[in-house]
């Protein structure tokens, strides 16, 4: 359940010991708020990512074109950098 093992180890090591309900379910939920940031974390480079690849579409792709385009052009090519 992406449970980091030295947490289960002492979840074990409490429920042996006879310690209550309580303080087993503290573990679980500082666990929970780790994977909890791990996942803000990585919904956040998620995000990044995709921005950048919809500046990929908008942006550089375009851009790339044009200029590939010019540069065809100096060269003397009879092609359209889209036929090509």
């Amino acid at each position: 359940a992406g449970v980091q093992v030295e947490s289960l180890v002492e979840y074990v090591r409490l429920f042996e010991a006879g310690e209550s309900a309580e303080t087993r379910k503290q573990i679980l939920e500082s666990e929970r708020t780790r994977i909890g940031k791990k996942i803000a974390d990585l919904q956040a480079a998620y995000d990044l990512l995709d921005m950048k690849i919809e500046r990929y579409d908008i942006h550089i792709i375009p851009a790339e074109k044009v200029l590939v385009g010019k540069i065809d052009e100096k060269r003397g090519s009879v092609l359209a950098p889209e036929t090509q």
